[in-house]
């Protein structure tokens, strides 16, 4: 699937790319994880998230998903009409 211009959403790809990033993101969940005073350091080998998802698919005239985009939600006011959220589930590790 390609990403195409038409999408409002970036492609889903992209969200799960950043999610990923396991260095950036153990970094993340262990900044000022360290104590200097005792020499004691928190270490994570694997993180689970589960958060919620916007998707987006674009079909050709065939039925096909051609694209699909994702984020997490973006409206977060309730309204009348809200958009439909899916969950998505990762396990987080290094090799």
């Amino acid at each position: 699937m390609d990403a195409r211009p038409d999408l409002a959403l970036p492609p889903l790809g992209t969200l799960v790319a950043g999610f990923a990033d396991v260095d950036a993101v153990i970094a993340e969940a262990t900044s000022g994880a360290a104590d200097s005073g005792t020499g004691r350091a928190l270490s994570i080998a694997q993180l689970a998230l589960e958060t919620p998802v916007e998707l987006e698919l674009t079909v050709d005239e065939a039925g096909r998903v051609t694209a699909l985009g994702g984020s997490t939600p973006t409206q977060w006011t309730a309204t009348t009409v809200l958009p439909v959220f899916h969950t998505m589930r990762l396990r987080i590790g290094r090799e």
